[in-house]
């Protein structure tokens, strides 16, 4: 998934959102057989991630890479919500 992840990210910073490089590339991700988890600092990094539909972006271009459809799930760190 690092490779994955690498080009994901180049290419929503450079097509989507070219700010978001920073806190973006300080996600953490995690994934398992059902889906990809974006991890983010804070609630108000998630809220940016959220109105930018990073969410949406994220399974489009791992789409396009794979081939397979993978639903993301985006949280805060502080989150308690980790089997949603």
């Amino acid at each position: 998934m690092a490779k994955y992840r690498f080009w994901i990210q180049k290419w929503i910073e450079q097509t989507h959102t070219p700010a978001a490089a920073t806190w973006f590339g300080q996600a953490e991700w995690r994934v398992d057989d059902k889906r990809i988890e974006v991890i983010f600092a804070n609630p108000a990094v998630l809220q940016m991630a959220r109105e930018r539909e990073l969410d949406s972006l994220i399974i489009k271009y791992y789409r396009r890479i794979t081939g397979k459809e993978m639903p993301v799930l985006l949280r805060w760190r502080g989150d308690r919500q980790k089997d949603v």
